[in-house]
């Protein structure tokens, strides 16, 4: 393994602090380091990481490929948003409950979207989640295109985890809107009523400082996910950047 003599490396991928051609151990510190990032459209891999310009380059390949196929990308929460978990009867296991109508959502979406999950829970829940929501990894990939904990250690989510050139494109779908910057809730985020499926399941509010404001208890009657609102909002965002979207979901 080659020694690092302090000066950062010329190449443009790096793998766990170490140069991928190289084998150069790669200086983290600001005076030393390129700029380096991780292209998240690509990998969720925290350790893969590329020089600014290699960046560039394949996120503009990306766009024209996400274009020429006429996709958006769509990021959905988890918990609340399409499975409620409950561990309140067996503590050693955990109840998963898919809220009704996802499955006919991610059959449609699947057609003109690239879904990600992105979680603030962790990625080893969030990939058993998986395995109920997608078995066969149609709608997320394979493997799952998961952003977890791991991504965000400031609880805040992030859209340029996934895209970090331009995250324009992108529509979310989430029953927290404090987790995201403003700019994102006014223009990217559908915020869709949480859902609450177990007999006194409550859901805890937060304002924008994270500090509690109430509860929601349990209510079936707003089970089903919102069909047509979030296809409005796929139909807008697709004609304006990449073309018509493709079928509209019904109720």
């Amino acid at each position: 393994m080659a020694e690092s003599d302090g000066d950062a490396c010329a190449h443009d991928v790096t793998f766990a602090g170490m140069c991928v051609q190289c084998h150069r151990i790669v200086s983290t510190a600001p005076d030393k380091a390129k700029a380096m990032q991780r292209p998240g459209f690509l990998t969720t891999a925290v350790d893969l990481q590329v020089s600014a310009s290699l960046l560039s380059s394949l996120d503009a390949d990306e766009q024209v490929r996400r274009a020429s196929e006429r996709k958006l990308v769509l990021v959905m929460d988890l918990d609340h948003t399409l499975v409620t978990a409950d561990m309140r009867s067996m503590p050693s296991k955990m109840k998963i409950r898919k809220r009704p109508g996802v499955d006919d959502f991610l059959q449609v979406t699947r057609d003109t979207c690239e879904i990600y999950v992105y979680t603030q829970a962790t990625g080893a829940y969030a990939q058993k989640v998986l395995e109920i929501l997608d078995p066969d990894r149609r709608y997320f990939g394979d493997p799952p295109r998961i952003f977890h904990r791991e991504n965000t250690p400031q609880g805040f989510k992030d859209l340029s985890q996934i895209l970090p050139k331009d995250a324009t494109s992108a529509l979310i779908v989430d029953d927290r809107e404090e987790v995201w910057p403003v700019v994102v809730r006014q223009s990217q985020l559908l915020k869709v009523v949480p859902y609450l499926p177990f007999e006194g399941d409550t859901r805890q509010h937060l304002d924008f400082e994270g500090k509690l404001t109430g509860a929601t208890a349990a209510d079936p009657s707003t089970a089903s996910f919102p069909w047509s609102q979030s296809a409005g909002r796929l139909t807008q965002l697709s004609a304006s950047r990449t073309g018509p979207c493709g079928r509209e979901i019904s109720n």
